[in-house]
């Protein structure tokens, strides 16, 4: 991504409302934690819903009694499985506020006063369509697991639809669970407007850019739960990756916006992910499929660089495993 920019100068206008939407699906064993992070926000959503897809490990009652303790929590249970996307749709299309976020009850907030920069930050600035903050990447009992982002000067870096969208194209920096969404962006395109089941988030991202800037917060917004459970650690892991990936972005290049280098730029990515997924044995035979495509030397690149420094990493652990218990 591109140097930060700095903080323009807002223009006073009224306040946003917002609305949290919590999604769960046998995650209530998370989700008080989660409710206890959003009622330690210094600026508290307007509506808080959770919304349950019959989860069979958790019952009904359980969850109505949990969200009860919290004041204005509105509990909803869906009378079948929607499966995610069409959960998400659901809920979002009930949204009357300003904005919202979607949040999963495995997750919680970190800084208290996220709530309070996004809409301060989306408020003074009507172009900024979407602000999300950096995310940590927790194990399941909420230790941090590798680096923290560093600390800055910047309250907040603008991202133009162009710019991220490049960014986007290769990789997705935009986390899922600490977004806020101006609402009145489902005037032009929906909720999920491509829903693949594995890459929704992704997809919607790549869309919005088309429609205005997004704005990152320099704060750290929530904590991503590493889990069994987790379905993105299920997917990224199957057997099917490549192609999953493959029919996700042919969706994005159907887009009615997409341009000619857009989609060149898309097809660079969708070799990254693939070349990077590859199991070992796999790889030369990826490389050689994608030797002509142009763009790609730089990919293949980083894509070697980066394999042989985890086979070095996991080699260098066995040694030094070794070491210990020769002692």
């Amino acid at each position: 991504m591109s140097a930060p920019t700095p903080d323009e100068a807002p223009v006073q206008r009224e306040a946003m409302t917002l609305t949290a939407v919590v999604f769960t699906y046998n995650y209530g064993h998370f989700l008080g934690k989660l409710l206890d992070t959003i009622f330690a926000q210094t600026r508290r959503p307007d509506r808080i819903v959770v919304s349950d897809d019959c989860s069979p490990n958790d019952s009904e009652e359980d969850l109505r009694a949990l969200c009860a303790r919290y004041e204005g929590v509105t509990f909803i249970r869906n009378p079948v499985n929607l499966g995610n996307v069409a959960h998400y749709r659901a809920r979002l299309s009930e949204v009357e506020t300003d904005a919202y976020l979607l949040l999963s009850a495995d997750d919680y907030l970190v800084d208290p006063n996220f709530f309070a920069r996004a809409l301060e930050v989306m408020t003074d600035h009507p172009e900024i369509i979407a602000a999300y903050g950096h995310h940590r990447a927790v194990d399941k009992d909420g230790n941090v697991l590798g680096k923290v982002v560093p600390a800055t000067d910047r309250s907040w870096t603008r991202f133009a639809g162009p710019e991220l969208r490049r960014e986007l194209a290769l990789a997705n920096p935009v986390p899922a669970v600490c977004t806020v969404i101006r609402t009145a962006l489902h005037e032009r395109v929906p909720p999920f407007p491509l829903g693949h089941g594995h890459a929704c988030d992704w997809q919607q991202w790549y869309v919005f850019t088309y429609y205005g800037d997004f704005a990152r917060l320099e704060l750290i917004g929530a904590d991503y739960r590493i889990h069994g459970d987790n379905m993105s650690v299920a997917y990224e892991g199957g057997s099917d990756y490549a192609d999953q990936m493959r029919a996700a972005y042919a969706q994005v290049m159907d887009w009615p916006d997409v341009t000619d280098e857009d989609r060149a730029r898309l097809e660079v990515g969708l070799a990254r992910r693939v070349l990077h997924a590859a199991p070992l044995r796999h790889l030369p035979e990826e490389l050689a499929a994608h030797a002509r495509q142009p763009g790609i030397a730089p990919i293949a690149g980083e894509v070697l660089l980066t394999r042989v420094a985890r086979v070095a990493d996991r080699l260098a652990a066995k040694l030094r495993q070794r070491s210990f218990d020769a002692e």
